[in-house]
């Protein structure tokens, strides 16, 4: 039995004696969410064709509340179906990172995956453990870029103890790829063994409104090592309406992020000459930094009043 068909368990047994108190079921939230996704990806060389599929994508949430008590417990579900709509098999590749293979090389359809997480509540520092993780942060991101996201399986604490600062820590030990039903080891590009062990620990400091500070140290075991250090700043933007009508202004933003990291090499596992973090890309330099700006529209709403 997996750790995460084991937390799965443990959540049944524990949750069952507590389902009844205010909180677990009140604070519940369920949501189903659909994607349909083209995929043209045009290789222009060799002499393997051009990928082009469609499919559809449903993604089903469960987030319980938390029971009451000084420690507060929860379960959360999650269930992805994934079906293929076009494509033969000479435009799907077996490696492909849109949608699994089977046997023959042509696409599964359907496929599906199934995972869920225990919590627990302390004050203002919750913990999770199980399979369905989607981590975000600066040196961890659950890929969400095709039909259905990454997810990983391990355990992570946040704590909002502090004003102000948000404490991250976890151990990540396998991954769920976007295109498959199954949890494999972590590694590197071009890794020739499986890690299984990514371990993490940081802290985002919101110093004002607009200004966030980042710094996190992330190990995957006998591969890399880095220290992260980021600087967000969001520069809000104003508008005037621009029609005589009751209208709330539209806003903007313009994001900064600095970001400078070191990454470690441990061991030569990896042939080669980049490296790929768990959900993220990263080249195999000795020091990092870039400095990227944003502009984000914000939708307004509008009311018009005829006379």
């Amino acid at each position: 039995m997996n750790k995460s068909t084991l937390a799965l368990a443990v959540a049944v047994g524990v949750l069952a004696q507590q389902a009844g108190a205010a909180g677990f079921i009140e604070d519940s939230k369920a949501s189903v969410s659909s994607r349909t996704m083209y995929y043209n990806a045009d290789t222009r060389e060799g002499t393997a064709n051009d990928q082009r599929e469609t499919a559809q994508g449903f993604k089903f949430d469960y987030l319980s509340g938390f029971t009451q008590g000084l420690v507060g417990f929860g379960f959360d579900a999650q269930a992805l179906v994934g079906i293929h709509l076009d494509g033969g098999r000479g435009h799907h590749p077996d490696n492909s990172n849109f949608f699994p293979s089977d046997s023959d090389g042509s696409a599964s359809d359907p496929w599906s995956r199934v995972a869920g997480n225990v919590k627990a509540r302390f004050s203002k520092t919750e913990a999770h453990l199980g399979g369905a993780l989607q981590p975000n942060m600066p040196i961890l991101v659950a890929n969400d870029s095709r039909l259905l996201p990454q997810t990983f399986e391990g355990g992570t604490i946040t704590s909002k103890e502090i004003d102000n600062f948000t404490f991250n820590v976890g151990q990540l030990e396998h991954a769920a790829g976007r295109a498959s039903s199954n949890t494999t080891g972590l590694a590197v590009a071009g890794g020739t063994e499986e890690s299984n062990q990514f371990r993490y620990a940081g802290a985002d400091w919101k110093v004002t409104k607009d200004l966030t500070l980042q710094y996190y140290h992330a190990n995957l075991e006998d591969y890399y090592k880095q220290n992260f250090f980021g600087l967000v700043h969001v520069f809000p933007i104003s508008s005037r309406p621009t029609c005589a009508t009751s209208t709330a202004a539209p806003t903007a933003r313009m994001v900064m992020r600095v970001i400078a990291s070191t990454i470690t090499v441990d061991t030569p596992r990896t042939q080669a000459r980049s490296i790929t973090r768990p959900g993220a890309p990263c080249s195999l330099i000795p020091w990092v930094a870039t400095l990227s700006w944003s502009v984000t529209s914000v939708s307004a709403t509008t009311a018009v009043s005829f006379i």
